[in-house]
């Protein structure tokens, strides 16, 4: 049975099982606009899933003009939850509505109106599910088990940019193809909440970490 596409970060545990970690609040520029790379090249909105990461003038993005988009790059974390966003097009500050801010959002000079979400910040020991794009590594049980302990890298070959959607995923074609990666496979399930899963099908998923780039300091690729 064909595996359940469900691109995007999902929070499976946090360190030790401990109870749920608290989200950091942030913001996102005036008229951000969200892009994704090549092979789909194009604008995207911000989403719950996404990857973020942390700018040098502390705005939050999901790409920074695509050079966020290098081999090993130091994410922050991921996105669970828009907290506001100025709703141009009815002339309304939307609260906690949704799992988006609309790419080329613009709030202008008015603080009270800027767009702002929740971020979940990587840690060390939280274990995260996403799934791969392909099947690069295998068609078999054996052949994916043995990608525990590797390094991966995401991709965004799945966006929709007709939706605005920049789809994240694990790209199978770097697994194990080096240590300067953004996350290391920590363990991949039989079995997840959207059931068995089909080895010989693609969107398999894997529980992922993060390799802690940002520590120290937070925001550079010192240490992995």
């Amino acid at each position: 049975m064909p595996n359940i596409s469900c691109p995007g970060f999902r929070l499976v545990r946090n360190p030790g099982g401990s109870g749920i970690a608290q989200p950091i609040e942030g913001a996102l520029a005036s008229a951000y606009q969200g892009t994704t790379p090549a092979p789909v090249a194009g604008n995207v909105d911000m989403r719950v899933g996404d990857l973020v990461a942390r700018l040098t003038n502390g705005y939050l993005s999901c790409d920074d003009n695509s050079s966020l988009y290098a081999v090993g790059t130091a994410w922050l974390g991921v996105c669970v939850g828009i907290v506001q966003y100025w709703d141009v097009a009815n002339n309304v500050l939307q609260r906690g509505l949704g799992d988006r801010v609309p790419g080329g959002t613009v709030y202008g000079a008015l603080d009270e109106r800027e767009s702002r979400i929740l971020v979940m910040p990587f840690c060390d020991g939280q274990v995260w599910e996403c799934q791969f794009a392909g099947i690069a590594v295998g068609v078999t049980r054996a052949a994916w088990k043995a990608c525990i302990g590797a390094n991966v890298d995401p991709t965004w070959a799945g966006a929709v940019l007709a939706q605005g959607r920049c789809n994240t995923q694990l790209d199978d074609t770097t697994v194990g193809v080096g240590a300067g990666l953004s996350f290391r496979i920590v363990d991949i399930p039989d079995e997840t909440t959207f059931g068995p899963q089909d080895w010989a099908a693609v969107n398999v998923k894997a529980h992922v970490s993060a390799n802690l780039a940002q520590q120290p300091p937070v925001g550079t690729t010192a240490g992995i």
